[in-house]
């Protein structure tokens, strides 16, 4: 949803970590592989874009700034609500995350907040469509 705001690097910065994030439970559910294809549409990105081989951290120091970090996390926090299993392993990975970037946990539920609140509404608007919704 936001990642037309970053920049070259930064997409394929995202594309990597996106890709270790789904990883982290050990498994790649299909709505988190949709997700991902979606992503990588978004960014523009080849159709097998090359996984960075840096570490995470130093993924992590190419956000640069305040607006490219809370898109990061707003994206990574979607991407692992996608298969409605936000599991201990990927909250593990947002707080790494969050702590390389110097987002407070308090900022970080603001962000997993917005983005329940989010996929309610996108749920809802489903059903709206399908006509369950009445």
């Amino acid at each position: 949803m936001f990642l037309a705001l970053l920049n070259k690097p930064q997409k394929k910065a995202f594309w990597t970590l996106a890709n270790a994030f789904v990883a982290a439970d050990g498994k790649l559910d299909a709505s988190e592989k949709t997700m991902l294809d979606m992503m990588k549409k978004e960014m523009g990105l080849d159709s097998e874009p090359r996984l960075d081989r840096r570490s995470a951290d130093s993924l992590f120091a190419i956000f640069d700034t305040r607006q490219s970090r809370i898109v990061t996390l707003l994206e990574i926090i979607g991407l692992g609500y996608s298969d409605s299993k936000y599991s201990a392993s990927e909250c593990e990975f947002v707080a790494r995350m969050s702590k390389a970037f110097k987002i407070t946990q308090k900022e970080v539920s603001v962000l997993e907040n917005w983005v329940s609140r989010q996929l309610a509404l996108v749920t809802e608007a489903h059903a709206l469509i399908s006509g369950k919704g009445k």
